[in-house]
């Protein structure tokens, strides 16, 4: 299942866009100019992380449906129709109601970004709890095998048991 969504092209730092937009117009269905240079790397960083702890909660919330005893295919409707339902967990959903974990966007690399991401806000002094959080469940979903597989495939991964 790939996603046939264009993206937003994010750069920073061109003098003069206007002169190669056209270029990079085919890459996407817009262009977003951010700022300086690294403005369209950070942006991406961002958009990353937070799809990444989208993911990670929605991993979670399914653990929590499953052991609760809930109907996973109502309650996962319940959640992409109400207000959890975001595009990226009505993707996640689709992927896994389909068994369809052909890489869109590596785990492995959804955990590349988390740790970057974390790495560029320590800098600035900011603590990303949520991204630290997302993280080390995406660590979890790799050291378990999944590493290859699209990063919705976090879902796979053991769930957390307090008294483990």
């Amino acid at each position: 299942m790939r996603s046939t969504a264009q993206t937003v092209e994010l750069v920073g730092g061109f003098a003069d866009l206007d002169e190669v937009r056209p270029v990079l117009s085919v890459l996407g269905r817009d262009v977003a100019h951010l700022g300086p240079v690294g403005s369209g790397s950070l942006m991406k960083l961002v958009n990353n992380f937070v799809c990444g702890v989208q993911a990670a909660s929605f991993a979670e919330a399914l653990s929590m449906i499953d052991a609760g005893g809930l109907d996973r295919n109502k309650a996962v409707s319940i959640l992409t129709g109400g207000a959890p339902g975001s595009g990226i967990v009505k993707r996640i959903a689709d992927r896994i109601a389909a068994n369809d974990f052909t890489p869109n966007f590596a785990l492995r690399w959804m955990a590349k970004d988390l740790a970057y991401a974390l790495q560029d806000a320590s800098l600035e002094g900011i603590s990303l709890q949520t991204a630290t959080a997302a993280l080390s469940i995406f660590q979890q979903a790799i050291a378990e095998g999944h590493g290859n597989e699209d990063f919705s495939a976090v879902s796979k991964s053991s769930a957390r048991r307090l008294n483990s």
